[in-house]
């Protein structure tokens, strides 16, 4: 049976960027706390998020939203959203949905903080 433990750190980036890392599950009794970090997040004109998905382990629909929400709040607020390290797994899920396209997605953060600063 399942903890619903999630971690979610935030830091920023050298180049620049906020890198949100998240750990875990991400479930309806998670999803609040990304929810938290996403509010504390620089969504301002020319920001630049990177959610760290990389240790993510698990993700249901309303980790989904979760997700949703913080496209959302970037594209409202002139802010650029990457995700960075999704597992194969949920990005089967996002081309299931149909949302795989609203994503930037990159394989590390590394890579996600390099092309993001070249847009």
């Amino acid at each position: 049976m399942s903890d619903h433990t999630l971690t979610v750190s935030s830091q920023p980036h050298a180049l620049g960027a906020t890198v949100i890392g998240v750990r875990g599950e991400l479930d309806q009794h998670t999803a609040p706390q990304l929810h938290d970090a996403l509010a504390d997040a620089p969504f301002t004109p020319g920001g630049r998020v990177i959610l760290d998905l990389a240790a993510l382990h698990y993700c249901d629909s309303t980790g989904i939203t979760a997700l949703i929400a913080a496209y959302q709040l970037a594209d409202r607020s002139g802010a650029r959203l990457t995700l960075a390290g999704p597992r194969e797994d949920l990005m089967r899920l996002f081309s299931v949905l149909g949302i795989d396209q609203l994503f930037v997605v990159q394989p590390t953060v590394e890579e996600a903080v390099a092309s993001e600063g070249h847009h």
